[in-house]
């Protein structure tokens, strides 16, 4: 059979410059809670290596 193409293109136009997204922030109660989670993890080093296996 014919192998499958993986080959991936990206529409690209030369005279039209990409548009970036613009950031969104949290509100700064939702960035409280957030920064008091990261902490409780980084004090329980439950963060690490995923499991999970790419490629």
């Amino acid at each position: 059979g014919k192998p499958f193409n993986t080959d991936h293109k990206l529409n690209e136009y030369k005279h039209i410059e990409p548009v970036k997204q613009k950031k969104r922030g949290l509100a700064s109660e939702q960035n409280g809670v957030a920064c008091k989670e990261v902490d409780e993890l980084k004090r329980q080093e439950s963060y690490g290596k995923s499991s999970i296996r790419r490629g």
